[in-house]
């Protein structure tokens, strides 16, 4: 049982891990790949970019000021609420604001660490025209993508939250999945039941298909 090839984001408190289930080979003609073969099976970590104590990362690399202008909230507010998740992971939500912020924080966590994760094409050109070069896996035909972690979990703006593993305008280059189904995993089972998958495949997975949530 399974879902065939997928993309798996999970937002924690101190890192957002991607896991990817695919060949990621070219899918358009004249590409070429580039470096070692990436294994079908692959996951990364991002250790700075997380809800809690991997918040400070996330302010860091994207700045007070891009955050404030997404979550439409005034710089100070975005880096007290930062340094509020830093120091209490317990941290919830209690406000609007907080949760513009926690929504946020959250795409931006997603953004970032799927285009870590997924492949990058180039463009060379040669005698013969030009040709492309691709760097790491392509994600773009993807049809299933699957959230998990606490925010996800118990945020009302899931789809926006999850809207941060499709393509952007401003990095064409990135091989991200262009028209997925997103699923969200929302009875937090997902780190469990792979805890038995090996012994009780299908039982496992019947629970999970019970468990996701299409958005």
């Amino acid at each position: 049982p399974g879902f065939g090839d997928l993309l798996l984001v999970d937002v924690g408190g101190a890192t957002t891990d991607v896991h990817s289930i695919a060949e990621g080979l070219p899918t358009q003609p004249q590409v070429f790949t580039q470096g070692l073969p990436e294994p079908k099976v692959k996951r990364t970590v991002e250790g700075d970019l997380g809800m809690r104590s991997g918040a400070m990362g996330l302010l860091e690399h994207f700045t007070p000021e891009v955050i404030a202008g997404l979550a439409g909230l005034p710089v100070e507010k975005v880096v007290a609420g930062v340094q509020g998740r830093t120091n209490d992971p317990h941290l919830l939500p209690d406000s609007l604001d907080e949760r513009r912020l926690e929504t946020t924080l959250a795409y931006l966590a997603v953004k970032e660490a799927t285009e870590r994760h997924v492949g990058k094409i180039h463009r060379f050109y040669t005698p013969q025209g030009v040709c492309y070069l691709q760097e790491g896996k392509d994600l773009t035909t993807l049809e299933t993508v699957i959230g998990t972690g606490g925010v996800l979990v118990h945020s009302p703006a899931i789809t926006r939250i999850l809207s941060g593993v499709l393509p952007t305008p401003d990095r064409p280059e990135l091989l991200k999945p262009h028209q997925p189904r997103c699923y969200v995993d929302e009875r937090y089972l997902f780190s469990t039941l792979g805890l038995i998958a090996d012994q009780w495949p299908e039982v496992s997975f019947y629970l999970l298909e019970k468990a996701l949530r299409q958005v």
